[in-house]
């Protein structure tokens, strides 16, 4: 047989299967390519079939294929060697998500990059004015910087604009525990 048979079958099946939950439930995040690995053995399955049933002269170019796909798979390992590559390679491909930018700033915020990381919670900001993490995590960098500063005055500018920050968090979210503890911290 050819690529209908009782073997192939359950290959298209077990595709369905695994890219059921995504295709009714869709996410509107992009880095979920993890959902792909179950449904990529039934692909690789039936794959492998129609190699095995190909003429002689087709396979040279599959030949190359290989090689091909290897460089992009290679390419691609190379945006999840760490949470920046990761969310830097996210935002380029989806740059006008919030939360991709939210994400690559709380890594960045984590290397010790408050500034790159403010930047990327205030691009979130511009994407979407009311999304709490960008908000609350822009606030809480003021809020460390007014800690760290050694002078009073530029201490104090930074508490004022965490508090701010935190206010403007509780515009829309009155009852949000970490603003109003942060909040209370800044007083």
């Amino acid at each position: 047989g050819r690529l209908f048979n009782r073997e192939t079958l359950f290959w298209y099946l077990w595709i369905f299967v695994c890219l059921a939950p995504t295709s009714f439930v869709p996410l509107n995040v992009l880095v979920n390519e993890h959902r792909l690995y179950l449904p990529m053995v039934g692909f690789a399955a039936l794959f492998a079939r129609l190699f095995e049933q190909m003429a002689p002269p087709a396979k040279p170019i599959l030949y190359l294929l290989f090689p091909a796909l290897s460089v992009l798979a290679l390419q691609r390992n190379n945006a999840w060697s760490d949470e920046i590559s990761l969310w830097s390679a996210a935002a380029k491909k989806s740059p006008l998500m919030p939360r991709v930018h939210v994400e690559l700033g709380n890594a960045l915020r984590v290397d010790g990059r408050l500034e790159a990381a403010r930047l990327r919670y205030r691009r979130a900001l511009e994407l979407d004015a009311g999304h709490r993490a960008a908000r609350t995590n822009l606030a809480n960098i003021y809020y460390e910087e007014g800690l760290r500063a050694a002078d009073e005055t530029v201490a104090r500018e930074y508490l004022l604009a965490a508090a701010k920050e935190y206010h403007q968090v509780l515009v829309s979210d009155p009852g949000y525990r970490e603003a109003l503890n942060s909040l209370g911290n800044v007083y």
